[in-house]
């Protein structure tokens, strides 16, 4: 006897490109190991990016409750603290690199979104290693929202695709 399937499997399936009509895309495209790369360097990029939000939030309030000057190591923490950020960055900038070349060998986006990715996540790579160009005394892919823009487009193309 036939089950008719319920309503959130065929939500579910329909969100991963699993579908009678068009198959398993998204599946196909998630398995390139570019992509599972990518996953990894940004989980990695996140492990980081937890430890350097949770270090205002513990060392400082405790060297700001010190009466005597800060201690030498609390010097040497807020170097890695800034040194902890450029590693989120850049783990966040070339893992998106690598998912915009999954997302451009793929069939379930149109290839120029994976090469717009790629394009811009790479730029932002390259900016933040080197730091040019400068733009009020940093980089302009420095603040951390910028590299979230590229997958609010993979998100975005998702969503309008269905």
């Amino acid at each position: 006897m036939l089950r008719r399937p319920q309503k959130h499997s065929v939500a579910i399936d329909g969100a991963f490109g699993e579908s009678v009509q068009s198959g398993p895309r998204l599946w196909i495209t998630l398995a390139q190991p570019i992509a599972i790369a990518a996953a990894f360097a940004y989980t990695s990029g996140a492990a980081v990016w937890c430890i350097f939000t949770i270090y205002p939030l513990s060392v400082q309030p405790f060297a700001a409750r010190l009466q005597s000057t800060p201690p030498d190591w609390f010097v040497a923490l807020e170097e890695l603290a800034g040194r902890l950020f450029l590693v989120f960055m850049l783990a966040s900038y070339s893992s998106m690199a690598a998912l915009g070349l999954a997302v451009a060998g793929g069939t379930l986006l149109p290839t120029w979104s994976g090469w717009a990715v790629f394009v811009f996540s790479l730029g932002g790579a390259v900016s933040l290693a080197t730091g040019l160009p400068r733009i009020r005394g940093g980089s302009p892919f420095e603040p951390p929202f910028m590299s979230f823009l590229p997958s609010r487009l993979v998100g975005a193309l998702l969503l309008v695709r269905g």
